[in-house]
């Protein structure tokens, strides 16, 4: 295989940052080739305990990456500071960015992407492997308009004998909260099932606009799951309404798709409801998109990274990134928080990429953490309040503190 290093590729744009570092547009120098190139920074592997995770998504993105509806992973190489997977790039960006992008998504459009990742479950069940953390951010759209799932760091492959271990023992905590199924708030099996019931979720989302469960804070959200406490608007089609009710239903194996080949309640029969009347399972990655006139596939970009910059970290660094619900008036709205070195703190829609706003810097800026998930940023003229989804406040504080003692060393 070849031996690649970061200096086989040219930048030539930033597509997107997260907690884990950043993802880039890339060209490939011998070939031109472009490519996404997700950058792992190694310190945040091992900061976070995450370094196996990061081992898992590589193993399932090879194992997985040669079926349509799956990010394809072409390359994995590393330097002393990072980890670089070269994948697809996807240029229609991801799938909550659609969504807001036209409010909600016409039925149609709705039904064949529905029909897109059901076919991909099917491919991932019959690998047994369960994405775990199936949600419109982990769905992107190909420059051809087909979708593609990625992300699989909290990914398992019920295959693998350590993995089939792990689902006896208590579970950890994973996924978003507004996708979050029973069975992980109840502490209980995480298994293939669970993303059966983010279908639900993402159907409700692409049709509406919003997901089943919304709230000004995940306690409620979280209550909401419990309950069953979703709301059916008049205009979704009755096909529409009793898919999602038949996949958001309490009992893991009691959802459509879940059973077993020949149980009368396997991918087949989820494939035969009437939502999917008009869908042809077999051709679906080969038929055209119906995507409508005013959702032109190409995503907005982030500007054009200038051509001399190298993958690796350069001096301007994002100390902490990562998406963080910020409060504004009485709910929570999802944002972007980036933290520099520059020093800088700006937040972002995490849909558009659009500046949402920035936070002055100051020797008197501070963080106060209050609990687990909450905390506050405090300027002498106005206080910001987040919460981490992550569990992890602490990082944040970290790296306020560092652009605090900065500005003394300036």
């Amino acid at each position: 295989m070849e031996t690649l290093s970061p200096d086989h590729f040219e930048i030539l744009a930033e597509i997107g940052q997260g907690s884990f570092g950043q993802v880039v547009k890339a060209r490939k120098k011998d070939s031109n080739e472009v490519f996404a190139i997700k950058i792992v920074e190694k310190a945040h592997l091992k900061r976070e305990n995450k370094v196996k995770q990061a081992h898992i998504e590589k193993t399932l993105l090879f194992k997985l990456g040669s079926y349509p509806g799956i990010i394809k992973l072409h390359y994995t190489f590393q330097d002393a500071q990072c980890l670089y997977f070269v994948l697809d790039l996807c240029e229609g960006g991801d799938l909550v960015g659609l969504i807001s992008r036209l409010r909600e998504l016409p039925y149609q459009l709705a039904v064949f992407y529905a029909a897109e990742i059901v076919a991909t479950l099917e491919f991932m069940r019959g690998n047994q492997v369960a994405h775990r953390d199936l949600k419109p951010e982990n769905i992107l759209i190909a420059g051809s308009g087909h979708m593609r799932i990625v992300d699989f760091g909290s990914a398992r492959d019920y295959s693998n004998e350590e993995d089939k271990a792990a689902v006896l023992r208590r579970n950890t905590f994973v996924g978003t909260a507004e996708y979050v199924s029973p069975e992980v708030l109840a502490d209980e099996e995480v298994g293939p099932p669970v993303d059966l019931w983010a279908l639900g979720c993402i159907v409700y989302q692409m049709l509406t606009g919003q997901p089943p469960f919304t709230a000004k804070n995940d306690y409620l959200i979280f209550e909401q799951i419990r309950s069953l406490n979703v709301h059916y608007p008049p205009s979704m089609p009755s096909e529409a309404a009793d898919l999602v009710r038949r996949l958001l239903v309490h009992s893991p194996q009691a959802r459509l798709g879940a059973g077993n080949p020949d149980s009368g309640n396997d991918f087949s029969v989820l494939k035969s409801h009437p939502f999917f009347a008009n869908i042809d399972f077999a051709a679906i990655f080969t038929q055209e998109v119906p995507m409508p006139q005013n959702a032109p596939i190409q995503a907005p970009s982030s500007p054009s990274l200038k051509p001399q910059v190298s993958i690796a970290v350069d001096e301007t660094q994002v100390l902490v990134s990562g998406i963080v619900k910020k409060k504004a008036g009485w709910v929570y709205k999802q944002r972007r928080l980036d933290i520099s070195n520059e020093p800088r703190i700006r937040y972002y829609d995490p849909g558009s990429g659009k500046i949402k706003g920035e936070i002055e810097i100051s020797p008197d800026l501070h963080v106060e953490i209050r609990n687990k998930y909450e905390f506050l940023i405090i300027t002498p003229k106005r206080t910001y309040f987040f919460k981490d989804i992550s569990g992890h406040p602490e990082r944040w504080a970290a790296a306020v503190q560092s652009i605090v003692a900065s500005l003394g060393q300036k």
